[in-house]
């Protein structure tokens, strides 16, 4: 189940399939199948980039195989630890489990296996720019695998080969490989594969200066591609989601956690009382025995009673103590239960956020596909029918649904990772009019297709302290918005001033940017739903002004990443101008 959940996508389902399998596994004794429950699961952190987590499953698999002496098994775990130390660019291990893996399926005499093992080796040499060692693999992989017959894993090889070719700058060689590749896949179809195919193709006729083929293949090369884009959507989709359940899991599992420490000290606190108490009614016994016994003694009785009566009270000051200490103890415990308790409710605020923000993106995401899907199955079923207009404004209709969609899914999976802490901060000291200028170029097309000019009124020479890629960001996503509710034939001023001493903190200063345009504007009523993750902006704006805001959201997280602050002003009818601080000088 575990299996059939992962090729579905569904990989929170698929975890908890392979964890049940693997506990189940443990608990009777079931070697045989806790090595593939292992690899299975391992299969999943990979596919979720979660490599470490990977590799340690990997490992647990691979000790079995050992331990067991699974040859099979250690040929497989062994390939699939060296393609995840090639994810993390760690050459000499990957190489070192490579070679392992080659090994075993040697001892087996498995000559498909030898094969894939070689191209495994080629594609780490290749990494290394090492193209003279890896074509010697590569043609050995050939060797061998026309032998067996394995028309998939041939074409796999051929095209790598050319691909090495062309890194070489043999451009002949190279097509004769490509092409090889391209007869099998008339007999063995595969869509990701026919796609690096056809790119390989267009580079190689495009080295040639044969641009009409060249042409002709990057097209066919675009062709798969979009076919392939929904899928790998919902697939980063369902990674998204898995993350966020594994993370919902974790807290929920700290809080139990928690709990169960709580109860520990409370059991040890009543334990605690109870031997006081124990002892209290020995020493009681004690002072009555001792009485009857030397009732006859009265003068050395009070002697011995004023002793005891004096042990009693130190004692009993010591068991005063204590009960101050018990008691601060359960005031600490009552903080500690306070704390949780406002955790508890925190977090399931945050939970409670985050689902409809899930639930607004989902509803966003739905837009552009339904138009895809509408248009798509209207120019299917009545083709003909449309003259060469209505059939251009129909692809018009698609690029702008498609490059929404694009627009959303970029800034998604940007927020996804600056909340897994995936998006590192790595501030220094830069040039803030050559940082702006080197996001203009992807919004200059966009500003051109509006006839609307951008203008940066920054002087030379001013020093911000940050980091570079989270500034592009920012300013990519607010020209971004200004282009969009901008009027055709509109003016952007990119614009910066230093703040004053007084305005700035102690100690640090200040430069104010803002990016201003001359557009529909924001009513206020707009404006209180910017920046926030728990409203649905989707209404902000009409018609095709429409946006989601999570542009916006990413600005505001990156710009307090920087001790910053963002905000806006806008007027309707008269443009909106967004205004930011960065740091500029210690």
């Amino acid at each position: 189940m575990g299996v059939l959940f992962f090729l579905r996508g569904e990989y929170t389902e698929s975890i908890d399939n392979f964890d049940k399998a693997i506990n189940y596994a443990r608990k009777h004794n079931l070697t045989k199948w806790l090595i593939p429950s292992y690899n299975g699961l391992a299969n999943v952190y990979y596919e979720w980039k979660k490599y470490n987590i990977a590799l340690e499953y990997f490992e647990k698999a691979y000790q079995l195989c050992i331990e067991s002496k699974n040859m099979i098994g250690t040929g497989v775990t062994s390939s699939n630890i060296s393609k995840v130390y090639l994810s993390l660019d760690k050459y000499t291990e990957a190489m070192i489990y490579a070679n392992q893996s080659l090994e075993a399926y040697k001892k087996l005499n498995n000559q498909a296996k030898i094969a894939s093992s070689y191209i495994m080796l080629a594609e780490i040499y290749n990494k290394q720019n090492k193209y003279g060692e890896s074509l010697k693999l590569l043609n050995e992989a050939e060797r061998i695998l026309e032998n067996v017959d394995n028309q998939f894993e041939l074409a796999q090889n051929y095209i790598t080969l050319g691909a090495t070719y062309l890194k070489l700058k043999k451009t002949n060689e190279a097509l004769i490989y490509l092409l090889k590749a391209k007869n099998l896949f008339v007999r063995t179809p595969s869509k990701s594969y026919q796609k690096d195919l056809y790119y390989q193709l267009s580079l190689a006729y495009s080295s040639k200066k044969d641009f009409q083929k060249a042409y002709s293949f990057l097209s066919a090369y675009s062709s798969i591609k979009d076919t392939l884009f929904s899928t790998e959507s919902d697939r980063k989709l369902n990674l998204l989601l898995a993350g966020y359940a594994s993370e919902k899991k974790e807290k929920e599992n700290e809080i139990l956690r928690q709990k169960n420490n709580i109860e520990i000290l409370q059991n040890s606190r009543l334990k605690y009382v109870l031997v006081l108490t124990l002892i209290i009614i020995g020493l009681i016994t004690f002072l009555l025995v001792t009485l009857f016994r030397k009732n006859t003694a009265k003068q050395k009785m009070n002697q011995i009673l004023l002793e005891k009566n004096i042990q009693i009270e130190q004692q009993y000051a010591e068991l005063t103590e204590k009960n101050k200490k018990i008691e601060q103890q359960n005031n600490e415990l009552t903080e500690k239960n306070a704390k949780i308790e406002q955790q508890n409710t925190e977090l399931h605020e945050l939970n409670v956020t985050k689902d409809k923000f899930f639930s607004i993106i989902a509803h966003d995401l739905m837009n552009p596909i339904s138009s895809f899907k509408n248009l798509t199955e209207l120019l299917y079923s009545d083709f003909q029918s449309f003259d060469d207009n209505e059939k251009q404004e129909f692809i018009t209709l698609l690029k702008n649904s498609s490059g929404k969609l694009y627009e959303l899914l970029g800034n998604l999976l940007t927020w996804s990772r600056s909340q897994r802490g995936v998006i590192t901060y790595e501030p220094d000291w830069v040039d803030l009019k050559d940082a702006v200028e080197s996001s203009l170029p992807l919004m200059q097309l966009k500003a051109d297709s509006k006839n609307i000019s951008i203008k940066v009124n920054i002087p030379k020479q001013i020093s911000v302290y940050v980091d570079v890629n989270m500034l592009n960001t920012i300013v990519r996503n607010l020209l971004t918005n200004a282009i969009k509710f901008s009027e055709l034939g509109g003016e952007i001023i990119f614009s910066s001033h230093i703040i004053s001493d007084k305005e700035s903190p102690k100690g640090k200063k200040f430069i104010e940017l803002s990016v201003k345009d001359f557009g529909i504007g924001i009513s206020e009523e707009d404006i209180s739903k910017l920046f926030r993750i728990d409203v649905p902006n989707t209404f902000i704006g009409s018609g095709e002004n429409k946006g989601t805001g999570l542009g916006l959201i990413i600005c505001k997280e990156f710009v307090e990443k920087h001790g910053g602050k963002i905000w806006v002003e806008s007027k309707l009818n008269e443009g909106s101008t967004f205004r930011f601080t960065l740091l500029h000088s210690l």
